[in-house]
C-alpha cells in the first residue's frame, strides 16, 4: 500500500522521503482525528501543508491528502463489505 501512496505522491510531485512521512504522519493523524471538521477535511489538509511544505508546493499536499483520504475510505469501505454477511448474521 505503500508503494501506491508514493506513486500518488509522485503525480502530485511530493517527496519520498520515508523518514519525513514516518515523522509527520502521526502529527497529520492526529489533527485528522479532532472532532473539528466534516469528514475528516480540513485539519489533516492544514497539517499536511504545514508539516511537508518544505518537501512540495502547497497545491501538491492538499491533492495528495485528498487522494490518500479518499484511498483510505475506500478501503475501509472494502473491508466493511468483506465482513458485512457475518455482522448482519450476528445482529440478526
Amino acid at each position: 500500500m505503500t508503494d501506491r501512496l508514493f506513486a500518488i505522491g509522485d503525480i502530485h510531485g511530493c517527496a519520498r522521503e520515508l523518514e519525513v512521512l514516518l515523522a509527520g504522519l502521526p502529527l497529520v493523524f492526529f489533527f485528522a482525528a479532532l472532532p473539528i471538521a466534516a469528514a475528516h477535511l480540513g485539519p489533516s489538509q492544514a497539517a499536511w501543508a504545514y508539516f511537508f511544505r518544505r518537501y512540495a508546493p502547497d497545491a501538491g499536499l492538499v491533492a495528495y491528502s485528498l487522494a490518500a483520504h479518499l484511498a483510505f475510505m475506500l478501503a475501509n469501505a472494502l473491508i466493511g463489505l468483506v465482513f458485512l454477511r457475518r455482522a448482519v448474521r450476528e445482529l440478526a
